[in-house]
């Protein structure tokens, strides 16, 4: 157990050209691809049958696009999180960004 926990932790010192790995933040598992193609598919049937089947579909399918939009915003934020806290890490190692004039 106190190999996984060594290897989770940067060394003190990294070797040079080398870094922090990025942390992989993937999104959750979410059933909002569902409901869109869902919503899709009721528009696509009220336009041979009722008007308000469209309008349901529609409403279905821009609810779910904006919800998975926003879902997708929350990742994005999260992973830019999770890199300024590993720049961190990479600067307290030594290994910050460096700039040759």
């Amino acid at each position: 157990m106190s190999e996984a926990r060594e290897a989770t932790h940067p060394p003190a010192e990294l070797p040079e050209g080398w870094s922090v790995p990025q942390p992989l933040v993937l999104p959750q598992a979410t059933y909002t691809p569902l409901v869109v193609a869902f919503g899709l598919t009721l528009m696509a049937l009220g336009v041979v049958t009722m008007l308000v089947i469209t309008l349901i579909g529609a409403v279905l399918f821009v609810g779910a696009i904006a919800h998975w939009v926003y879902q997708m915003l929350e990742v994005a934020r999260s992973a830019a999180d999770h890199g300024l806290k590993s720049r961190a890490l990479n600067n307290a190692a030594g290994q910050g960004e460096q700039h040759h004039a």
